[in-house]
């Protein structure tokens, strides 16, 4: 009986991890993809991005979207903006949007501190001309005062 040794050299493409994304559809398979590139646990990840775990995989398993304040680590984490979000682009710049998610204040808790309705402070963090003179004077007083941030 005769052995014979062959030696092969096995080229290809690695397979790709169980759940990992190959169409990115939504904010949270980008997510989900650049976690799993980078070979972070979800634990990791929720820690960076100030998260819980289940919130997280909420988002990776697409049961619901990111809240705008996390938006702008999400977009730090993943080193790009994915097409989904670009139409918020603007609301992300907004400085009263930067300023209650650098300080982690509501909506809702900025709209009462300012007095004004929290409809309307939306639409003013959306960029949506709201025609309210007083609400206009109070942001302009607010604006000014956080210009140092």
């Amino acid at each position: 009986m005769r052995v014979v040794s062959v030696k092969l050299d096995l080229q290809g493409a690695k397979p790709l991890p169980q759940g990992y994304p190959t169409d990115l559809v939504s904010i949270g398979d980008h997510i989900r993809k650049v976690r799993m590139d980078r070979q972070l646990s979800q634990p990791d990840l929720s820690e960076i991005l100030g998260t819980s775990v289940d919130t997280l995989c909420n988002w990776e398993h697409n049961r619901n979207s990111p809240k705008a304040r996390y938006l702008p680590a999400i977009i730090n984490f993943l080193g790009y903006t994915p097409r989904e979000l670009e139409p918020i682009l603007p609301r992300l710049e907004n400085p009263i949007f930067k300023y209650r998610t650098h300080h982690n204040i509501t909506l809702k808790d900025l709209a009462k501190d300012l007095g004004v309705d929290r409809g309307t402070l939306r639409k003013f963090e959306l960029g949506i001309n709201a025609n309210n003179n007083r609400v206009k004077v109070e942001l302009s007083t607010f604006l000014k005062k956080i210009e140092a941030f």
